[in-house]
């Protein structure tokens, strides 16, 4: 599905003259990893909307070749209401934008505040990724609401209700088993699963947990729990069915994560697809593997804030080496 393109040729303000919030001082636009995975796309995207907020911009891209078309049309499968809060264009970005270089490191918070005295009608950002909640949660509500609604099959996955607590957990393999990243561990997923749902056990007793494994190797996923099925058609469903493999596309999970997933377990914590399967989960109890106990390059060659990427209402947790048990690990500040 293509997003329908408008023209600049629009004034920059829908504000009637009547109104009492501010005009809009012009539009904001980015450089967009068009080659990046789908999560750095909508950290991008949704980084740029709530800095157009804060700056009294509208958002907007400019679709410079097929390749932001389809950024785009990947987003749309997910994110339909925050698309239409951007202005698309088929053009190159004007000779005469304001170009500024604004999150030069990918996961370390770059306030926007500084570009507030910016007046140019075109300001574009040449920075990349803006992997920090500080860039937009202050509007999360909003964003939540920007999701897809349900009308999707979800093949055999459970539905969250007042009788099923649902625990998603993502995994990431694959490029990350390369000595460089944290990768997803079977120790630490399966006792962190445990020390998880004991947790929330003791807020809802009567719900019966059951478990949602989404990552990007189900061979290995389905082997990680006892009475774990692959959840595709004509598979059966037992009683003793606890832990469900999806086989949805992303961003089928990721709309999933947000009307089923009571918490959220983030086994390899650089994933940024494992981070927005939390940030839009309906529970929003989330919790990941503390980074800093790990030698994922990110933190290591400190292109990562732990503090600005993490949003502090979430639980970081890590396997205590002496006592084999998962422990809740403070903040740094």
């Amino acid at each position: 599905m293509e997003v329908e393109l408008t023209l600049f040729s629009e004034k920059v303000s829908e504000e009637p003259e009547t109104s009492t919030k501010p005009l809009l001082k012009g539009y904001l636009s980015s450089r967009l990893a068009t080659t990046a995975r789908l999560a750095n796309h909508i950290f991008e995207l949704v980084s740029i909307y709530g800095m157009s907020k804060t700056l009294n911009r509208r958002p907007a891209i400019f679709v410079e070749d097929s390749k932001y078309q389809k950024l785009i049309d990947g987003i749309q499968k997910i994110f339909p209401g925050l698309l239409e809060k951007f202005t698309i264009l088929k053009e190159k970005v004007p000779t005469d934008a304001d170009q500024f270089l604004l999150g030069d490191i990918c996961c370390k918070f770059d306030n926007p505040d500084k570009l507030n005295n910016r007046t140019a009608r075109h300001l574009h950002l040449t920075g990349h990724f803006y992997q920090s909640w500080r860039y937009f949660d202050e509007f999360q509500s909003e964003i939540l609401g920007f999701v897809k609604q349900l009308n999707i099959d979800f093949l055999l996955l459970p539905k969250s209700s007042n009788d099923v607590f649902v625990t998603c957990i993502h995994v990431r393999r694959t490029d990350f088993v390369d000595g460089e990243h944290h990768s997803s561990n079977v120790t630490f997923t399966q006792k962190a699963l445990h020390f998880i749902e004991n947790k929330e056990k003791s807020k809802t007793p009567n719900r019966k947990m059951l478990t949602v494994i989404m990552g990007d190797d189900p061979s290995f996923e389905e082997k990680m729990f006892p009475n774990t099925i692959r959840a595709g058609k004509g598979t059966p469903v037992l009683n003793t069915t606890k832990v469900f493999v999806s086989e949805n596309t992303a961003q089928n999970d990721l709309i999933y994560s947000r009307h089923n997933c009571d918490a959220t377990l983030i086994t390899a914590p650089s994933s940024t697809f494992g981070w927005w399967l939390g940030y839009l989960s309906k529970g929003q109890s989330v919790y990941y593997q503390d980074i800093r106990s790990t030698n994922d390059v990110n933190y290591k060659k400190g292109h990562m804030d732990p503090d600005d990427y993490f949003p502090p209402r979430w639980t970081s947790i890590n396997l205590d080496g002496t006592s084999g048990k998962i422990v809740v690990v403070g903040k740094t500040s």
